[in-house]
């Protein structure tokens, strides 16, 4: 408990703004994708079988307006404490529905992260990129060192954040590309 508390009280402003970027990114890119295709991720949301049916169309109607007010709150030094344990609250039910359905066998439906080309079916890589953005969005929460920020430290936490950003755009690049990968050797094999 003592590393961990010493570790937190460490967290450097750069660190914490880092995070924020890429965080707020992730929630601003999954809300807009959401709300553009209402239909379809009132379906995904659906298919989890997770939700009584009369709860999913509110669900999938609030969900996108959620993840906006995080990515905003997350912009926000005042607000951006609140808006990273919203958002790793967010990550955490997601996650678990991830998890319980995979435990059920249910791995073949869409996860409902993004929009529909690019659409993804539930894995233990969802799970693990998951558990990383929680990680994240517990950093931003944590009290950090109160120091003041410069140019300098804007620059940096801004590149930090674009090339996580990128990382990430890769990665959920990859599992895209691994599920249509699959679904062309099932279907030819």
């Amino acid at each position: 408990t003592f590393c961990i508390n010493l570790v937190v009280s460490m967290v450097d402003p750069v660190l914490s703004l880092g995070s924020a970027l890429v965080l707020g990114y992730v929630f601003l890119a999954a809300g807009v994708h959401k709300w553009r295709d209402l239909a379809n991720f009132e379906a995904a949301l659906g298919a989890y079988g997770l939700l009584p049916e009369v709860l999913v169309r509110p669900a999938s109607r609030s969900l996108p307006l959620v993840e906006l007010a995080v990515a905003s709150g997350l912009l926000l030094p005042q607000a951006r404490p609140v808006a990273a344990w919203a958002g790793a609250i967010l990550l955490g039910v997601y996650t678990l529905a991830f998890g319980v359905n995979l435990a059920r066998g249910r791995g073949a439906i869409d996860c409902g992260c993004g929009d529909r080309s690019q659409s993804q079916s539930l894995s233990e890589w969802l799970l693990l990129r998951n558990g990383t953005l929680i990680g994240l969005a517990l950093l931003v929460a944590a009290p950090g060192v109160n120091r003041p920020t410069g140019w300098l430290d804007w620059l940096v936490a801004v590149l930090a954040a674009t090339m996580l950003v990128l990382l990430y755009s890769a990665c959920n690049q990859l599992l895209y590309n691994s599920d249509r990968l699959a679904n062309l050797r099932h279907s030819h094999g």
